[in-house]
């Protein structure tokens, strides 16, 4: 794609809202070397729906620019749902140097949503230095927290982690023993297989489709 740099500037600049959102959403069939100058307008826009929507955006356009943007932006934004966005958006690029701002992130965020989003961030990066930090969220009470954890181990794949899914096969909550069952099929041992053996018993439908798409 081809864009006008100068209209684009111009438009994204625009004193309605709605007008700099339109701009933006053009540059989504953009090259990441296009993206990179104009986001960096864009994620020090006044409001925070835009600069989400650029966190959002510089992670389906992987570059050293995008990267840098989105490390700044999680670290300094004021906003949590800007902040959360761009922890997205590093685990979207899954590019691992993220491991220490997005670990940080999740230890000394006050808010919870940029906790949550760190987390599931840590789990696209695949980085085996996050597990002991996938064990601490195991502990969340909170479910989407919890989920999210459960996820994150899955994606490692690491034998060690099947104890600690264990107590989770009977949670009440469907959907919790579905994700377990994923996780559990993406880590290959001898007694996870045991596991998803179990829960193809399951009484929900959608857990014994989990387990069993994990045993093949």
């Amino acid at each position: 794609m081809t864009i006008e740099t100068n209209d684009l500037q111009t438009r994204l600049q625009d004193p309605d809202f709605r007008e700099r959102v339109r701009a933006l959403l053009t540059l989504r069939d953009a090259t990441p070397e296009e993206v990179a100058p104009l986001a960096a307008l864009t994620i020090q826009d006044s409001h925070p729906q835009m600069r989400s929507y650029t966190c959002m955006l510089l992670g389906k356009k992987p570059s050293e620019a995008a990267y840098q943007l989105l490390l700044q932006t999680l670290q300094a934004d004021a906003d949590q749902g800007v902040r959360a966005d761009a922890a997205g958006g590093l685990g979207a690029l899954e590019d691992r140097r993220a491991y220490e701002v997005l670990n940080r992130a999740f230890y000394e965020d006050t808010d919870w949503i940029v906790q949550y989003s760190a987390l599931v961030a840590l789990g696209n990066l695949r980085d085996p230095r996050a597990y002991e930090l996938f064990l601490d969220a195991l502990k969340s009470k909170q479910d989407l927290m919890l989920q999210a954890a459960v996820g994150a181990l899955g994606e490692l794949g690491e034998a060690r982690a099947v104890p600690h899914l264990l107590p989770l096969v009977q949670n009440r909550d469907w959907m919790m023993r579905m994700k377990v069952a994923i996780a559990l099929g993406q880590i290959h041992d001898p007694k996870s297989l045991e596991v998803l053996r179990y829960l193809t018993k399951d009484a929900n439908p959608q857990v014994v489709a989990a387990a069993e798409a994990g045993l093949g």
